[in-house]
C-alpha cells in the first residue's frame, strides 16, 4: 500500500489555497523554497530546516471559510483577497495608494468598495491614525 506524506497533502492543500485566494500558482510552494534555503544559509542543521520547511508550508495553506462573505462585501472574492494580500499598512504612503487603486475590479463601485475596506478597519491595519486618500 503506497503511503502519501504530511507534506504532499500539505503542497497540495497550498496549491488549492493559492487558487481560491488569486495568488499566483505555487506561490505558497516558492515561500517554503525560498524559507528552506534561508534556512540552509544560516547553517541550520537539518532537523532544524525540516521543521522550518513544515512551518512554511503550514503557512502556505489558508483558509477560505470567509469567501462567501467577502464576495457579498467586495464583489469578487478572488479579487479581494488578491488585493487584501497586497496591502501594506506599516508604510502610510504606500498604503494610501494602494487604497486609492482598490476595488478596480468593479468599475463605478470603487469609491464604496475602498470606503467600505476602510470602514471595517480589518486586522493589520494601523489604528488610530487616518487614512488620508
Amino acid at each position: 500500500m503506497a503511503s502519501i506524506r504530511v507534506a504532499e497533502v500539505l503542497a497540495a492543500l497550498s496549491l488549492t489555497t493559492d487558487l481560491a485566494t488569486g495568488m499566483p500558482f505555487e506561490k505558497g510552494l516558492a515561500v517554503c523554497l525560498i524559507a528552506t534555503a534561508v534556512a540552509e544559509r544560516l547553517g541550520l542543521d537539518e532537523a532544524d530546516r525540516r521543521v522550518v520547511f513544515h512551518a512554511a508550508l503550514l503557512g502556505a495553506v489558508g483558509c477560505t471559510s470567509r469567501a462567501s462573505e467577502n464576495a457579498d462585501s467586495y464583489g469578487d472574492d478572488i479579487a479581494f483577497q488578491r488585493a487584501y494580500h497586497t496591502l501594506d499598512p506599516g508604510d502610510p504612503d504606500v498604503f494610501r495608494d494602494q487604497l486609492s487603486r482598490f476595488g478596480d475590479w468593479l468599475p463605478g463601485t470603487q469609491a464604496a468598495l475602498r470606503d467600505r475596506f476602510v470602514t471595517e478597519a480589518p486586522p493589520g491595519r494601523p489604528r488610530g491614525r487616518p487614512i488620508r486618500l
